[in-house]
């Protein structure tokens, strides 16, 4: 398939802010030039493809598009109907806007050059106020601890190959609105994968709202 980060080098870059990079990562914000915030439709414009697949349940809805077939390369939109932001709008058109963005392509990068494939000890140098809400086993049996600065608007999914902290690793990167837990939206749809079950604080989730 065509990889999907095309879309951000395509003729709409000129009608873009330019200090927007193509593969920046901005907390609060945006991955590229996918913004939180944003008209599902004006998402797919700027794709230009139709996502791989999708799922929606109670007004919320994840798009999934995937660079070259690659299973573990992957942009996702988790957009909603019922968006309430921190500054006091909402979503009063009653249209699918942009909730939160889940990456686990490592072309995407911050400012200082982190996201996935980068260590923990470096992320949590740049987020010292990302504390843990959630872990679960993935697909190959690791564990892989969920890390929110809600400050930020920022999350990161880091798998741990063992007890060593430097093997710690960044597989995945959710953006998501400043000052509000990644869990709001997150827990609607992951990890969707069969076979991999959600733990918090300790204790096996029965349903995705006893952990919220």
């Amino acid at each position: 398939m065509t990889k999907f980060i095309g879309f951000l080098v395509c003729g709409l870059l000129c009608a873009l802010p330019a200090a927007c990079a193509p593969n920046t990562i901005v907390q609060g914000q945006s991955v590229g030039h996918v913004h939180l915030g944003q008209n599902l439709s004006v998402v797919k414009h700027i794709i230009g493809l139709a996502p791989d697949n999708g799922d929606a349940t109670s007004g919320r809805q994840i798009n999934t598009w995937i660079a070259n077939g690659k299973k573990g390369s992957r942009l996702e939109v988790i957009t909603s109907y019922y968006v309430n932001y921190p500054d006091g709008r909402s979503n009063s058109r009653n249209l699918p806007l942009v909730e939160q963005i889940r990456i686990t392509s490592t072309w995407f990068r911050t400012h200082r050059n982190l996201g996935v494939g980068s260590t923990w000890v470096k992320l949590r140098r740049e987020f010292p106020q990302a504390a843990q809400v959630l872990y679960y086993f993935n697909m190959a049996n690791q564990r892989v601890i969920i890390y929110d600065d809600k400050i930020s608007g920022i999350a990161f999914e880091v798998a741990c190959q063992n007890k060593l902290p430097t093997a710690e690793t960044c597989t995945a990167i959710v953006v998501h609105p400043k000052n509000k837990n990644v869990l709001h939206e997150y827990m609607t749809f992951y990890p969707y994968e069969s076979g991999q079950h959600l733990f918090h604080n300790g204790l096996k989730s029965m349903t995705h709202h006893s952990v919220l």
